[in-house]
């Protein structure tokens, strides 16, 4: 009976242990499966946040520079809409939201929306205001609430004035006898027909590539090597953003560039002391010729702009052009010339650093040097749809770029641009998360 007895109080405590492990065991495996499923909830929403941060850099990447020049204000209204579009951020939440990491320039509403610089940025950085969850299974352990947070860096690429040093983008361009040449590693590209006189020369020097749209090479046209031929069409690499806005200011035919310094001319003359150290600033041009001999522009250099015009009696506005001539540009004798664009970073009296010569997109005037002429030039010179016309025995070398829609030679003349890093630069492209 003892026996018995003590077999079945031992029965009895083994059950009792049992279920105690048992209860343990529960215990465990319900904190085990609380944690699995606010873990994932947690990574189900930081997900969800990191897609959110990621949109709203992107978003305010693309509208920095919607209107040609950067709009930080804008981008960062942009960043806060794509930002509570997909993950419900209110606005509020910005005013409170902290950045230990931000770039240079924070906005002027949330330090959590920065950008690399206030006056050129290729960066934009968005860190989403911090979101707290429930722990709904978890809280039991001491941790309510889990915080969530994100952030993405969205960079645009730098503009670059294009990909050549030479670039005739109209439908066909002959050189004629010609002699033109890119030099130190610029590269040339040729839209269109192409046509030659009997000694004329195309090359791109200094390990820099010679590009045609045309298939084949007029036999009597001297090249370099290596040349591809057959190749698609060079898109404008420049848009409406490069041009600048144009007080709605009349003004009288004449007038001189030299003693008026940066303003709105028609047909103006360049004349007297003040030619020898020109005014830094933007010259419009809105009917007529710009024509001397003898112009030097000063330290800062300057940006000449060749519109159309639109004309009340003796009056004339500045207007764009609709694929006509316009104001043109002559460059005539053996005096000296020098010309020089503003440089990049520097901006005076509504110039555009890099940018010595602008054509609207459809003055389909010229820009032609005569003679015996030889300019000392630096920058860009942009005329989509205009003539470079060189002529006579005219000897034109400079560094920087050529973006003309034809090019011509009147004559023996030489053209040789030498490819140059200080140019007008073409709005930022497609922006990328870098990080």
């Amino acid at each position: 009976m003892r026996l018995a007895h003590s077999r079945q109080e031992q029965h009895k405590s083994e059950d009792g242990a049992i279920a105690i492990i048992a209860a343990v065991c529960a215990l465990l495996l319900f904190g085990i499966a609380a944690l699995v499923v606010d873990l994932g909830l947690q990574r189900d929403t930081r997900r969800e946040a990191q897609t959110a941060a990621d949109a709203s850099a992107l978003a305010a990447a693309n509208r920095l520079y919607l209107n040609g020049t950067p709009d930080l204000v804008n981008a960062a209204l942009v960043a806060k809409n794509y930002a509570w579009t997909n993950f419900r951020v209110p606005l509020t939440a910005w005013a409170t939201c902290t950045d230990n990491t931000p770039l240079a320039v924070p906005s002027a509403s949330t330090q959590c929306i920065s950008f690399d610089s206030a006056t050129n940025p290729l960066k934009v950085r968005v860190v989403l205001p911090t979101r707290q969850i429930d722990a709904s299974f978890t809280g039991a352990t001491g941790v309510s609430r889990i915080d969530v947070a994100a952030s993405a860096r969205a960079a645009l690429v730098p503009g670059l004035g294009a990909g050549c040093t030479i670039c005739v983008i109209g439908a066909g361009t002959d050189v004629g006898n010609l002699d033109v040449r890119a030099q130190g590693g610029g590269s040339i590209y040729v839209n269109g027909t192409l046509g030659s006189g009997p000694h004329g020369v195309l090359k791109s020097e200094g390990g820099g590539t010679l590009t045609v749209h045309s298939p084949s090479i007029p036999s009597n046209l001297t090249i370099s090597t290596p040349v591809v031929t057959n190749a698609p069409n060079m898109p404008d690499p420049f848009d409406d953003s490069i041009y600048p806005t144009v007080p709605n200011t009349a003004v009288s035919s004449g007038g001189n560039i030299c003693s008026g310094g940066p303003g709105i001319y028609m047909n103006p003359t360049a004349t007297g002391a003040g030619c020898t150290n020109l005014q830094t600033g933007l010259y419009v041009i809105v009917g007529g010729t710009l024509n001397f001999g003898a112009l030097k522009t000063g330290v800062n250099g300057a940006t000449f702009y060749f519109t159309c015009n639109s004309r009340t009696g003796s009056t004339y506005r500045a207007r764009m052009c609709s694929t006509e001539d316009g104001a043109d540009f002559d460059l005539n004798g053996n005096a000296s010339t020098v010309l020089n664009a503003p440089p990049p970073g520097v901006t005076t009296a509504g110039d555009i650093p890099g940018m010595l010569v602008l054509f609207d997109k459809t003055n389909t005037a010229s820009m032609r040097l005569n003679g015996t002429v030889q300019p000392t030039m630096s920058g860009t010179l942009y005329m989509p749809a205009a003539t470079f016309d060189v002529r006579g025995t005219a000897d034109v070398r400079f560094t920087g770029q050529l973006i003309v829609g034809n090019l011509t030679g009147n004559g023996n003349g030489t053209l040789y641009v030498t490819a140059s890093a200080s140019l007008a630069s073409t709005k930022p492209g497609t922006p990328a998360l870098d990080r």
